[in-house]
Order: structure tokens, then sequence, then C-alpha cells
């Protein structure tokens, strides 16, 4: 992802200056370094490194988002930290962080590097089923790259390990590039020096990633491709091949046999036990070797008819997924598929060509409202629901039961209405407009309160983040590259900054959790994406199947396939149930919201679908235990 900014009323406010930051950092703590870094807009602390503290800042002049990595005096001698700084400024690769600037306070120097949205690759493994074999030996690749960079730079890693993976997001696929080179070694500091001649050059990287040579002070190329075996060792199965407390893990890098189970297809077999052999002289000559060895096993039918299989390999080939019981309420035909369904404070609308259906608590029969013209939009709030019909806006009151029309455009719109119900946004080719809702006439809206010009003639989606924010998603669909744009505005019709995301999401939406997004990615595999917009944080649950669907549902959402198998999620990405539903879904929503557990147990959703006649609406019950329990 990237991040543009038109003008310095961005940076300078932060257009989510509501939000409260993640971590331990207090709002004091952030204020105190943004004092002490004036050029940058610190918003949160996202990571804890071995030297000192990872921020997620906004440059002020560019608008980008940055890292600022702490590195304490206490904690990191001068001598390390320049060497870790010499180390990033050499390196100049797509899959190493670029090292931006340096910037030093009274108590700390502070790194400014690439912001990498993804986090690491250790959180990535801990995600269940994150990562298909293809993907994760794309990964390998790209790291195995860096890694030769730096090797014909001179500079031996020493470190490598998941938590020093990080990831980025290109294309729609994850993209790892290689960080923290804190205690790097430069091969002119090696030539020369001897075994226990310096404490320094003692073993100072991850016990469980190093190679046995290094427990001795002797380092080289093959060190790092030890560790980059004891990395695909863990991406494939899910472990390392050798454990224990860090004298039994000397222990074992020197001695202990490596055991690769059966289930590792035998070109990978051979892989593994090549980069971890005992002796470097036996290891890949370079990380370019060991990349060749790579691709070449990928080419074999034994791996290549495995490379949509979930990691690790020890688990099931099929995703795990947890199994509900469902119980369908009813169905209701109509005679014309339903365009808009959704729902509001126990009410649940259907728009069915120029119809609105109205329920109140699932009671039947519904309440039918007739419209002059096709319903293309439906925006639920408390007391009732705006109605779009292509050209002309309209006001349905729960109470009266009958439409108001209140705004005739120009040409098609969206809409989207503030959380706090105050203000009303019209999105149409090239134009934004904003409506108070307090000034609204009897008769309608007149001339909007505020406007401005939008990018180009493509109609987006529109989203109010907060009261004072709006975001309009748009799409660039360039040959090759496609991505979601997200541009941030207030509702006085100012641009204050923006966010791409490197593929295309269609559909999304915004959750439940503040400033978090949701959206479907098709290429190049089904995903559901989460995207937190403070900081930035980006996080993928991988599907079997393409989801046509996708809805918020009290605690998390809710997506269904063609097929009409319906996934509920939590709000930190998680399944929760997996049941079989009515096929051909067109949308989907909470029935109403209901008063237990959040999330409830059992959720009330109701499908839209499509028939041979037309369509219809149907009520299922899903419950979030397991059908025996």
């Amino acid at each position: 992802m990237d991040r543009t900014n038109q003008s310095d009323e961005g940076p300078n406010r932060g257009y989510l200056r509501g939000s409260r930051p993640s971590g331990p950092a207090t709002p004091t703590e952030l204020r105190q370094l943004q004092k002490q870094l004036p050029k940058y807009r610190v918003l949160a602390l996202v990571g804890q490194g071995q030297f000192g503290k990872v921020f997620c800042a906004i440059e002020r002049k560019t608008g980008q988002l940055v890292a600022l990595k702490e590195l304490t005096h206490l904690r990191l001698p001068t001598h390390k930290f320049l060497r870790e700084l010499l180390s990033l400024l050499t390196l100049q690769h797509p899959h190493i962080v670029t090292c931006r600037a340096l910037e030093q306070t009274t108590t700390a120097r502070y790194l400014v590097m690439d912001y990498c949205e993804g986090a690491t690759l250790r959180e990535l493994l801990e995600a269940n089923a994150s990562l298909s074999l293809g993907e994760g030996m794309q990964l390998m690749l790209g790291i195995l790259a860096g890694l030769e960079s730096a090797h014909e730079a001179g500079i031996i890693h020493c470190d490598i390990k998941p938590e020093n993976i990080l990831l980025s997001v290109r294309n729609g696929s994850w993209f790892a590039r290689l960080s923290d080179f804190g205690i790097a070694r430069r091969f002119g500091e090696l030539q020369g020096s001897h075994r226990g001649e310096n404490d320094e050059m003692a073993a100072v990287g991850a016990t469980a990633y190093a190679a046995p040579e290094g427990f001795y002070g002797l380092y080289s190329r093959g060190a790092d491709i030890y560790s980059m075996g004891i990395l695909l060792f863990e991406l494939l199965l899910g472990y390392r091949p050798f454990s224990g407390k860090p004298g039994d893990l000397m222990w074992a890098h020197l001695n202990q046999r490596l055991q690769v189970p059966e289930q590792v297809p035998l070109p990978l077999r051979v892989i593994l036990e090549k980069a971890l052999a005992k002796l470097p002289a036996r290891r890949y000559a370079s990380a370019a070797q060991m990349a060749q060895g790579i691709e070449e096993a990928m080419n074999e039918p034994a791996v290549r008819l495995l490379s949509d299989r979930p990691l690790p390999l020890h688990e099931s080939p099929l995703q795990k997924r947890p199994e509900s019981s469902s119980s369908q309420h009813s169905r209701t035909p109509l005679p014309v598929p339903t365009t808009a369904l959704v729902s509001q404070d126990g009410y649940l609308y259907a728009a069915h060509a120029n119809q609105v259906r109205l329920w109140h608590q699932l009671a039947l029969p519904p309440q039918v409202v007739d419209f002059p013209d096709r319903v293309t939009e439906l925006l639920p709030v408390t007391g009732g629901c705006w109605v779009s019909t292509g050209r002309r806006l309209y006001w349905l009151a729960i109470a009266q039961g009958q439409p108001q029309h209140q705004l005739t455009c120009d040409g098609e719109f969206r809409m989207a209405i503030d959380p706090d119900c105050h203000w009303l946004a019209i999105a149409l080719p090239g134009q934004l407009h904003f409506y108070s809702l307090a000034t609204l006439f009897p008769t309608g809206f007149k001339a909007p309160d505020h406007h401005c010009p939008i990018p180009d003639d493509q109609l987006p989606q529109i989203l109010f983040l907060d009261s004072k924010h709006l975001l309009a998603i748009r799409y660039d669909s360039t040959p090759n590259q496609g991505r979601t744009l997200f541009q941030v505005y207030t509702r006085r019709g100012t641009r204050i900054g923006s966010e791409s995301f490197q593929g295309i999401l269609d559909p999304v939406i915004l959750t439940e959790q503040p400033y978090t997004l949701a959206g479907i990615s098709r290429h190049p595999r089904p995903a559901l994406w989460q995207i937190q917009l403070w900081p930035l944080r980006v996080r993928r649950l991988p599907l079997a199947t393409l989801p046509v669907c996708l809805s918020v549902v009290p605690g998390g959402g809710a997506i269904a396939d063609e097929k009409g198998q319906i996934l509920w999620f939590n709000n930190d990405l998680e399944p929760v149930a997996a049941v079989q539903g009515p096929g051909s879904p067109i949308a989907l929503a909470a029935a109403f919201h209901s008063k237990t557990q959040m999330p409830p147990s059992p959720l009330n959703l109701a499908i839209a679908t499509r028939t041979e006649f037309g369509g219809a609406i149907h009520f299922f019950q899903i419950d979030g235990r397991k059908p025996h329990e």
C-alpha cells in the first residue's frame, strides 16, 4: 500500500484524529515523542524490537507512512548503531527494507524506514492456513533475493528469523522484505578474526535459527543459508526442526540429525537437507543457488500438484472451518431479485424493482412501500431509511410508511450518512456534495452546504469514517496492477489524504471496529482482507471459494459464495461458524441485532437469492457452536 497527501493539512491534523493509539504507548508518550520529532506525525506504537520500539508515523512533507525504529543509547552502543545504519544505506533492493533518513533525540536515535502494513512473517505463520504452499515458496524466493543482494554487498545478516521478515501487499499478494541488520557483519570484519577473540563475535542472533558454526563465533554466507533452511522448515511444517532451551538448541544444531517428515515432497526435502547441513561447505554456496533449487522444485509434479494446499503440510489438506448448525425460519418468494438488503435497529429493508419491503424483528408479513422508479440503494438510519432510485433521493420514515422526495440529481449517485445522522453526503461523477440534515427543508434539500471536485468521472463508493471524515473508494484497473484507492475528505469537502491497496477489493464495507474496512479480493486467489486505517495494518483470511456477497454482522461479518456456503467471522478475522445456506445468494444482512453476547449466538441472518422465477429472501439462524456441542 502507498500513501499520498494533497496538502499539509492532512499530516498536521491527521484524518483520523479521534482514534486511540494501539499498543502500550500512552497518548502522553506519543505527544512527547511528537515534540522531539517535529518532521513527523507519530501515530502509534506498532512493535517492540530488540533495541527499542517501532512507531508508525506520517512524514509531514510528503504525507508518506514511515516506520520510526528506535535505537536507544543504553541498548545499542554507537558502533553497533553505525553498523546497522551503514548496512541499510549500502543496501537498495525491493526485498530489503529501505532506510530513508536518520533522526536523533536526547535519549534515542531513530531510523526512518519503509512502513510495511502486513506486520511480520511471524504473525502470518501463527495464523491458521494463512498461506498456500505456492505462496510460501514465493515468499522464500523474495527473501533469498534480498539476502543475495546483501551478500553481494559484503554483508551477512546473522539474524534471519520470521520476526525480521516484514510484509506488504503487492498485486493482492504478500510481499516479503528483509529487515533488522542490527547485528549484521561485513566480510571485512570476519577476515582475520579468531574464534573467541572478541565477545562481540559470539552468536547473538536467535538461537533457534543459528548455524552450528555461529556458536563458535564463525560467520559466512553459509550461516545465513542455514537460517533460511530453518525458516523454510518452519514455513512448511509449522514448527522448527530443533527445540528446547538455548543449551539444548546449541547441542541440537551441532549434533542432532535432521528429520524431515514424509509429508514434505521429496524435492523440498532435498532442499532442506542441503540448506541444513552441519558443515557449511555442504550447504548451498549462495542464496541465489538455494533460490534456483526452490524454483526447480516448484516445477516438479510432486510439488506443483500441492501448490494450492494450505500450510503447514502436517495439517489436513482441506482448510479447517468451524462447522455449525443452522435452521431456516422462513422463505419469502419475490417476483424479481433483490437489489439491496440492509438492516438497522431491528428493522430489515429489502429492495426489489420499485418496491421496498420492511420487516420489524422478522414479523411477517412485511410492510410494502412503492416508489416511482427502480430502487438502487438503501441507507438505513434510526427512524427510517434513505432510498435512491437512480437520480432521485427519498426519505422513508418508519412511522409514516410513505416515501418523501428530497432531492433530484443530474445523474446516478452514491450516498452516505455520518454516525450522528447530522450530515448526508452525495457522490456524483466528478463531484462530492455535503448536506446538513439540521437545515433540511420540508420540501427537500436545496443547495449543498459544502461541495468539492473528486478525481475523474468514476462514481466512487462513499463511507463516513466518523462524524467528520468521509472515505471515497475508487479503482485503478491499469493492466497488471489493479489498485483500490481510498481517499479521505472532511465533511467540508477538503481532501486530506489517501491510501491505496495494491489489488482490487470489491465489495468493501466498514466494520464495527473504528476506521477498519473489510473487502474481498479475487486475484491471485480468493481472500478476505481487513484494513485498519489507524495505524495502517492489513490482515488476510484466505478462502477456498470466491464469495459473491459480504456484510457486517454483530461481532464481525459474514460472506457467502455462489453455492450458498456461508462463513461467519469475528472482528479478529477468525472464522466463527460455517454453514450451508441457499444457493445463488445476492446479498445478506443481520436480520436484527441480538441482545445476547457479542458475537451473538445464534446469529439471525437474512439472505437474498436469485431463483428460476425471480428471487427470494431466506431467514436463517446460525448457531456459533458446533452441531454436537
